[in-house]
């Protein structure tokens, strides 16, 4: 599976368009990008959207000046589902054969380098091993997009992996100049909450499940800790909606939370945009198609709208229902 990647960049803009959705085979999609700066921060597209906070409201970007002129890389390994990222005068690309590629923003050229998370008996995880969910074909690797800290040049992302049979999420932090794992990465995402919902086990816990959960919210970098979400494949039950939140200096896990504890679903999609947070440092995520009881005394929340205190790293119970 192999795509090509063409960034052409022309006049004035205020975000990324949807010519980042490629097939293998196809013609080269168009993506309007901001002009790339070896300055720090400088003409930088480091988060989806490229809107730190997370509203994606266009404004929020503001006009970038770009380079009249196209880029267009090598063919890649594999299908884009996530928004490539600009930083430090790099361009940097996610596919779903797990792999990230950084670009050389300024000159036409092959990478200046590439970080496979396969081999040794790791592979992409195939449609046919998450119930023939072919909402991506053929492969699942890398679908959500990453996210750059500018002051530290690392960029986090996620990739889903099958490791010797066993279907498995891992969090990277690699260093935007080399592609290098650091702060001890790749970390194996592991979450689990109590709870009596769909897929709960004997011991009356609900635990992550990467076979049926989809990593698909892009990440969000709040107050030194990368929040991320999951839906699921195709609706395959048993599935619960779930935010995950992991310390960007040690990839320490700080924060789990399921949407549906004692019932189903509640999918965290974002539409692919990441978790938002207002000023105070609360985040808010909408919630799909799922079990909401809260009105009885419960503790699920589909259909939602929901905020989180992260000073407590608890789900706030002031929420908005979405009718």
């Amino acid at each position: 599976m192999r795509s090509r990647l063409a960034l052409r960049t022309a006049g004035w803009v205020t975000g990324l368009t949807a010519a980042l959705w490629m097939t293998a085979g196809g013609p080269a999609g168009a993506i309007p990008f901001p002009n790339a700066s070896s300055s720090p921060g400088a003409g930088s597209w480091t988060v989806y959207h490229g809107d730190p906070a997370g509203t994606g409201a266009a404004a929020a970007a503001g006009r970038v000046d770009t380079a009249s002129r196209a880029w267009t890389s090598a063919a890649l390994d594999g299908q884009i589902y996530g928004e490539p990222l600009v930083s430090a005068g790099r361009v940097y690309v996610a596919t779903e054969n797990d792999s990230v590629y950084g670009f050389d923003a300024d000159a036409v050229g092959p990478p200046l380098w590439h970080s496979t998370f396969l081999g040794n008996g790791i592979t992409p995880v195939q449609d046919s091993q998450v119930g023939n969910c072919v909402d991506i074909t053929p492969q699942y690797g890398i679908t959500a997009t990453p996210v750059i800290d500018p002051t530290t040049h690392m960029l986090y992302v996620v990739a889903n992996t099958m490791e010797s049979g066993v279907n498995t999420y891992r969090l990277h932090a690699l260093d935007i100049t080399t592609g290098g794992e650091k702060f001890g990465g790749p970390v194996l995402i592991l979450a689990s909450v109590k709870g009596t919902g769909v897929g709960s086990d004997a011991n009356g816990n609900i635990v992550l499940d990467p076979t049926h959960q989809v990593q698909r919210t892009g990440l969000s970098l709040v107050n030194g800790v990368l929040y991320f979400g999951f839906a699921s494949h195709c609706d395959i039950v048993p599935w619960h909606g779930w935010v995950l939140g992991y310390g960007a200096s040690d990839l320490s896990r700080v924060f789990v939370y399921n949407v549906t504890p004692n019932g189903s679903e509640g999918g965290v999609w974002q539409s692919g945009g990441q978790p938002t947070f207002d000023q105070s440092g609360d985040i808010y995520v909408a919630t799909g198609n799922g079990t909401f009881d809260v009105n009885t005394g419960g503790s699920d929340y589909g259909d939602s709208l929901v905020r989180a205190t992260l000073s407590k790293h608890d789900f706030d119970r002031r929420l908005f229902h979405a009718l």
